[in-house]
């Protein structure tokens, strides 16, 4: 599989949740198309594990989404309540 690679200039939302107690910062980007393309989480804690594990499993997700993976079946493959699957709810729910 390769990577699609998303344009250099592209729009980058970000929106604010909070989850399990945690401040969560969700930006994500998309392909021109409009597809899901890339998503960053940030905690309000920087340096924590937790913010770390976020950061991480966001590139992860970002690279599965480069790689032509739809977001609905990422979703799927998560825990319902889990820290991502409720940021791709949350950028799902976001006008394009």
């Amino acid at each position: 599989m390769s990577r699609e690679r998303l344009p250099n200039r592209r729009r980058h939302d970000v929106t604010e949740i909070e989850h399990d107690g945690f401040r969560l910062a969700i930006g994500f980007g998309r392909f021109s198309d409009g597809r899901l393309g890339e998503v960053f989480i940030n905690t309000h804690k920087g340096g924590t594990a937790i913010d770390t594990i976020l950061k991480d499993s966001a590139i992860l997700l970002s690279f599965a989404l480069q790689a032509g993976i739809d977001a609905t079946t990422i979703r799927a493959a998560l825990s319902p309540s889990g820290p991502l699957a409720v940021a791709l709810n949350t950028i799902e729910g976001s006008a394009r």
